[in-house]
């Protein structure tokens, strides 16, 4: 069991699996930091192989493909630029687990959509959330 409670009576969810992100978040409850690690270990349990290869390496063999290479010189910086956020996010997702468990991709959509641009101090546009969603499409395709 991954909950443990905190000397200041709150309880801590910790869950490291080869293959997956690390989780690592502080509840009130006891009842609530249960049902994130049931979450979290359900999501982690639909794909039994972890050996894939992440999403940072599949970028990083996309970006030294044919494919990439030949595209036009805008549309690789667009995907570039865009996939940063990305990477971030969810880069240490295994292909696979991104692919059957894909609240991760939702709840990275939900987040971008409300985040303040620190250029712009404005929240991010439609277009740039699709284009990010879209860089990441090309690496699990």
């Amino acid at each position: 069991m991954s909950v443990i409670e905190l000397p200041n009576g709150r309880f801590r969810v910790q869950i490291r699996r080869a293959g997956f992100p690390k989780f690592d978040k502080v509840f009130l409850t006891r009842d609530a930091a249960v049902i994130a690690e049931t979450s979290v270990l359900g999501e982690q349990a639909a794909v039994a192989t972890t050996s894939d290869i992440t999403l940072s390496e599949a970028w990083e063999r996309y970006s030294q493909s044919q494919t990439y290479l030949t595209k036009k010189d805008r549309t690789r910086d667009t995907e570039a630029q865009r996939i940063k956020a990305v990477l971030e996010e969810l880069g240490g997702y295994s292909l696979v687990n991104l692919q059957n468990a894909p609240g991760a991709i939702y709840d990275y959509i939900d987040k971008r959509s409300v985040h303040i641009s620190s250029r712009t101090k404005k929240k991010l546009s439609t277009t740039s959330v699709r284009l990010e969603v879209a860089a990441l499409s090309v690496n699990l395709h």
